[in-house]
Formats: C-alpha cells, structure tokens, sequence
C-alpha cells in the first residue's frame, strides 16, 4: 500500500511538475513575443526619427545649395552684362520684345528721356530695320536703361534691369 502512495503521489508531483513547464514555457513564448513586437515598435520609432532627421538635414542642404545656384546665377549674368555695352544691352531687349510681339499691328518703344544718344541711335536703327510699324519715343517717367514697349493697350517694362529682376524674384520662389 505504501508503494501505491509514493507512486500516487510521484505521479501527481509529475503531473504538478510537468503543468509547471508547460505554464512556464508558455509564458516564456509570450513574453518573448511581446518583447519581439515591443522591440519592432522601438525599433520603427527609431526608424521613423532617422528618416525624420535625414529629410530635414536634405531640406537644409538644399537650401544651401538653392541659394548657392542662385548666387552663381546673378553673378554669371551680372558678367555677361558687364560685357555688354548699354547700347547692346537696349538692342537685344527691344529684339527679344519685338519676336514675343509679332502678332502686334504696331509697336512703340519708350525710352527714358535721360538716355544716351547711342542708345537712342541703336533702337532707332533697329525700328527702321525690323520692318514693321513702330515707334520710337521718349518718356520722362523712366529711368536711364529701363526700355517700355506699348503694344495696343499693354504696357510692358522690357529693359535689362527689370527683366533682371524678374529673373531674381523667380530664382527666390524656388527658395
């Protein structure tokens, strides 16, 4: 009788001891699952702030660089200009608005009245070449090297400093 209860009771102690593992290995699992998924999240935190971090260090290079272009760009035309006499500057403003107004009936370029007699004697001769109707006149209002050209109803300023500046606040907006 005495070897039936040790058995009984060995067996239970088993029965105990194997529920123990198994509860225990059970346990282990979830806790390494939750510190798998924990560890993904941490993971994908970390992640998403170096992703964060290398986007705004790009924006900021490429500001640099933006203004670096920009600055390269003024200073390329500001030495093409230089190469350029006021009269060459006038003609090829008073060309490039005579081609973008070709569908125009007729033409007239305003200078300012303080302009350089060469100047004046390059778009006169120019006008007396194009072929087309178009005036030449002086206007008091503007100042030297800035040209108008009246088309019709339009007034448009197409002389080398506007379209410069034109050309700067456009180089900006990329900022």
């Amino acid at each position: 009788m005495l070897t039936k209860i040790i058995r009984r009771e060995d067996a239970e102690r088993q029965l105990t001891l194997k529920a123990a593992n198994e509860q225990a290995a059970a346990s282990i699992e979830k806790a390494m699952e939750d510190g798998f998924q924990n560890g993904i999240e941490l993971g994908l935190q970390a992640l998403r702030e170096a992703a964060d971090r290398l986007n705004r260090l790009a924006e900021a290079r490429q500001i640099r660089l933006e203004a670096s272009v920009t600055y390269i760009v003024e200073r390329a035309l500001y030495m093409i200009v230089d190469h350029l006499s006021k009269e060459e500057l006038a003609v090829a403003c008073a060309r490039r608005a005579i081609a973008d107004y070709a569908t125009e009936a007729r033409l007239k370029l305003l200078v300012s009245s303080q302009e350089r007699k060469p100047v004046i004697d390059a778009l006169s001769a120019l006008v007396r070449s194009s072929g087309r109707e178009m005036d030449l006149g002086l206007d008091p209002l503007l100042e030297s090297g800035e040209i108008v050209v009246e088309s019709g109803a339009e007034r448009t300023h197409i002389g080398w400093k506007h379209q410069f500046d034109h050309v700067k606040r456009a180089l900006e907006c990329n900022r």
